[in-house]
């Protein structure tokens, strides 16, 4: 049978010590990640609010088109809108100078 051989007290150190310093360290990890993950999260709902505004501005020109052209057509009585068309002006009053 095979005797155990000692082994030498620098390597069990630099091993313990090692340990120590992955486990002293996790906190700092583990906040470090979490920040990344936060910070590309954020970055993330950035984008998609840049990009939510700008699909909004592209509807904006054709929304006010129509709505222009309801108008219009409203007050011309062929909008269909069920509103009346506004009455005609009344004529000016002759004007008599004396």
């Amino acid at each position: 049978m095979a005797k155990p051989q000692d082994i030498n007290p620098l390597v069990t150190d630099a091993n313990t010590q090692n340990s120590a310093s992955v486990i002293g360290s996790s906190p700092q990890m583990a906040l470090s990640m979490f920040y990344q993950a936060v910070g590309q999260a954020y970055a993330i709902t950035m984008q998609n609010a840049a990009s939510t505004q700008h699909n909004l501005n592209m509807l904006n020109t054709p929304i006010v088109t129509n709505a222009v052209t309801a108008i219009t057509k409203a007050g011309q009585g062929g909008g269909g809108t069920g509103a009346p068309a506004p009455a005609p002006a009344p004529a000016p009053a002759p004007h008599h100078h004396s």
